[in-house]
């Protein structure tokens, strides 16, 4: 089954392909992206760490938990494309990016331990570690 994060991924090189009269970088595309599915799945579906503000990436707060893990907020999430983990222990759920308005940072910024599971990151003040609900 193709999650919907790939299917936009494919689309997105679908189009590329379509406006290319290379064939070989249409692989050389459509290979990048398997890789990058394939890395995706082994990070747990990681995104990477984001900026957040009072504006707020994902608006829906779902939880805030002093023991807040990676399973209990997809758990929550379901029916969402992304989850965004922030300050050890809020969870966020959300269907879109927005990199323009909430870019990405560097990993280190998202620092803070998830209050639940001390081996993963869960955001900081005002970053969220942002992972696919579903991998």
């Amino acid at each position: 089954m193709i999650k919907p994060t790939s299917v936009y991924v494919y689309l997105l090189v679908i189009l590329v392909c379509n406006h290319s009269s290379n064939a070989a970088q249409c692989r050389s595309a459509c290979k990048c992206v398997d890789e990058k599915i394939a890395e995706l799945k082994g990070n747990l579906g990681y995104v990477g760490c984001f900026t957040d503000n009072g504006n707020r990436h994902f608006d829906t707060l779902k939880l805030r938990s002093i023991d807040l893990t990676l399973k209990m907020c997809r758990e929550q999430c379901r029916g969402y494309i992304y989850v965004g983990l922030q300050n050890g222990n809020e969870c966020f759920c959300g269907n879109q990016l927005d990199v323009i308005n909430y870019p990405p940072k560097l990993d280190a910024e998202c620092n803070r331990d998830c209050f639940g599971d001390p081996n993963r990151k869960c955001g900081g003040p005002w970053r969220s570690s942002i992972y696919t609900v579903n991998i």
